[in-house]
């Protein structure tokens, strides 16, 4: 057999591999040749037990021979491995024995901590200028262990960041600690790789085992603004959200961060970071659960969220005052000129509206010859702050045919809840009536005034108007 490779201390082949064992040997038949090889593997020369007898390996001289091999230490077993040769005349050499094998337990890597919490993998960390690793459990029961390095790498087992190096490292046999300066990168993941250095002419010269990394993170977690779960009867800008029902209150938003998260929480309260309504509660789906609460209208509400990552930063966010809305805008004061005519046909209204619980978004106006009718005037877009407006109908060829016009106001709120009004005018089609003009013109205070067929003075004359009258639309005049 043969002894080049063999690593033999004490007297034995250390072996660390207890499935299988790699065996060399050479032979030699001047006269007919080796037909072939057989190999057996027991726990005495001459037992073959642990192959179940001896394996022909044809003319091959090297052989993975597969077998369930125990270690020294839970048997104290010794193994041997036993080849006999048969040559072209079918006769069978004695065999011959290896060195006595001892298995031993295989090299085992150890298990990596990223941070300095001790034993404790940590996934993250808000350090700038340094990184900090623990082990434990490297082993070599064949070799034995004579120093370690560590390294630093953007990937497993790489060390392009730190190379392997013994420089901030403390340890004993089976484990360490280390740290070491590095200027961290935002965002970035680091892998440390520990090797042990093993023993004289082992067959593994490091052991080698590296961490699941650990990433730097500087920043809190960021909270999207606070939305409508739905957008449907809701609106909202920058200053406010505004809803037009009661019976549900559901608004939802995004935590993201680049570290885990320890908790999100969410309160409502009547002012922001407030909890009255609500106390801190954990949140379903990044939103509040349907039916949780009903608000009352006209009532602002904070929604506040809150959210700590595994680092420690906290970070909140505060929606804009919620406002429920379930009524129209108020039209107050609407008046319009009271009667027109062919001859006057301007049209001036004013108005006063008011609008607590949300926001006036637009109004519009319009004539008809019936209520809510626009075939005189066609609608009439205003803007929300508008509290006056004139127009004249005198185009309208119909105007001599009809007794009345409306005029119809509409006011909307930003969640289109509509409020409408409606001011009639009179339309005066006839003359006012004169009866009877006389002369009255008199000199004499002292006498009563009567009808004057002449008179003395030439600077002014006196008139007696008996019937002056308007019923449709009074004397101006």
């Amino acid at each position: 057999m043969l002894h080049e490779d063999e690593e033999i201390e004490d007297g034995f082949i250390q072996h660390s591999n207890k499935k299988s064992i790699r065996v060399s040997w050479i032979g030699d038949d001047p006269e007919s040749g080796i037909a072939t090889y057989l190999v057996g593997i027991g726990t005495s020369e001459g037992d073959v037990s642990l192959t179940n007898g001896y394996i022909k390996m044809g003319t091959d001289i090297t052989a993975e021979i597969e077998a369930q091999f125990l270690t020294f230490s839970e048997s104290h077993n010794i193994y041997y491995v036993a080849v006999k040769a048969e040559n072209a005349a079918g006769i069978l050499s004695n065999p011959i024995f290896s060195t006595p094998i001892k298995v031993l337990n295989e090299n085992i890597p150890g298990i990596i901590y990223d941070g300095r919490e001790p034993y404790a993998d940590e996934r993250t960390t808000d350090d700038r200028f340094s990184i900090a690793m623990h082990f434990q459990g490297f082993q070599s029961e064949a070799c034995n262990i004579v120093k370690y390095e560590w390294a630093i790498g953007s990937q497993p087992y790489f060390s392009d960041i730190n190379d392997f190096t013994e420089y901030g490292l403390d340890h004993n046999e089976t484990h360490g600690k280390a740290q070491i300066h590095v200027q961290m990168e935002e965002n970035k993941t680091y892998h440390v790789t520990v090797r042990a250095k093993t023993g004289h002419n082992c067959h593994e010269e490091y052991i080698v085992s590296t961490s699941d990394g650990i990433t730097s993170d500087f920043s809190p977690p960021e909270i999207s603004s606070i939305l409508p779960h739905l957008n449907e009867g809701q609106y909202f800008d920058s200053k406010a959200i505004y809803q037009s029902f009661i019976d549900s209150f559901e608004y939802k938003w995004n935590v993201s961060d680049q570290s885990p998260l320890k908790y999100v929480k969410f309160s409502v309260g009547s002012y922001p970071q407030a909890n009255d309504i609500i106390p801190l509660s954990i949140p379903i789906d990044s939103q509040i659960p349907s039916g949780l609460f009903s608000p009352n209208p006209g009532i602002p509400y904070f929604v506040n969220v809150f959210a700590m990552d595994d680092v420690g930063f906290v970070s909140s966010q505060t929606s804009s005052p919620i406002v429920a809305d379930i009524s129209p805008p108020v039209i107050k004061n609407f008046e319009c000129t009271k009667t027109i005519s062919t001859k006057q046909s301007a049209i001036t209204c004013s108005w006063r509206i008011t609008e607590t619980e949300s926001k006036l978004a637009k109004l519009g106006i319009h004539v008809g010859s019936k209520e809510l009718m626009d075939d005189i005037v066609h609608r009439t877009t205003l803007a929300s702050y508008q509290s006056t407006w004139t127009t004249d109908v005198k185009k309208y060829q119909k105007l001599n045919s009809i007794s009345n016009v409306y005029v119809t106001l509409i006011a909307a709120n930003i969640l289109d809840q509509f409020a409408t009004t409606t001011f009639k005018i009179d339309i005066d089609a006839t003359l006012p009536v004169i009866e009877n003009i006389t002369l009255v013109t008199w000199t004499n205070p002292g006498k009563e005034r009567g009808k004057q067929l002449c008179q003395i003075p030439w600077t002014y004359v006196d008139l007696n108007v008996s019937v002056l009258k308007d019923e449709e639309s009074g004397i101006e005049r």
